[in-house]
């Protein structure tokens, strides 16, 4: 029950409890679109039907703006506060549903995915993806690098774990350093030295 005073709060707080009950629709809602029902066998393509109309009317529900009533013969408007919109990078949506459709599929992002980041990095769809994309790239520079060190210790007859930790030195010490330069200079600085001798 609220006890809150002022109508705000008690929007806030009725805003908060639906979307708490209905969390599973809106999920579904969130995830699901209606062309995609066709692929699903009938007892789920049920449940997510459900779930998406559910969902609808709860989002509808919660972007309730406001009411117009009559006073003293004078119309007045009860607004809910300013729309909320949601950013993509210069594309502006006014549902998370449609800003989150986009984003996932502008950006080859699982909806799931992008929805855990989007809640990680301050709600904000712009730094969720810069995220993801950075952790992608990590991944795949660690993996060539990874690769790339491993060719080099069996070409020069080195230990692997030496020419990693060289390598990963050289490139904390430069970051405008490749991986190709830094091999290159471990064998100038350090492996062709000790073949000379």
């Amino acid at each position: 029950m609220c006890k809150a005073g002022s109508l705000d709060e008690r929007k806030d707080f009725a805003k908060k409890r639906l979307a708490k009950k209905y969390d599973k629709a809106l999920t579904i809602y969130e995830m699901w679109s209606k062309e995609e029902l066709d692929g699903l066998d009938f007892s789920l393509r049920h449940s997510v039907a459900a779930g998406l109309q559910l969902g609808e009317e709860t989002t509808n529900r919660l972007l309730f703006p406001g009411f117009k009533f009559e006073a003293a013969g004078l119309e007045h408007q009860v607004n809910y506060g300013p729309a909320q919109h949601f950013d993509v990078f210069g594309e502006q949506f006014t549902t998370f549903r449609d800003a989150l459709d986009f984003a996932s599929k502008a950006y080859r992002i699982s909806k799931n995915t992008l929805k855990e980041y989007f809640a990680d990095h301050d709600n904000s769809f712009e730094k969720a993806i810069i995220a993801i994309h950075k952790e992608v790239a990590d991944k795949a520079f660690q993996k060539q690098l990874k690769t790339r060190c491993n060719q080099f210790a069996k070409q020069h007859k080195q230990a692997v774990i030496f020419v990693h930790k060289q390598v990963d030195r050289y490139l904390s010490e430069d970051e405008d350093m490749t991986i190709d330069e830094a091999l290159t200079l471990l064998y100038e600085t350090r492996v062709k030295p000790s073949l000379t001798r």
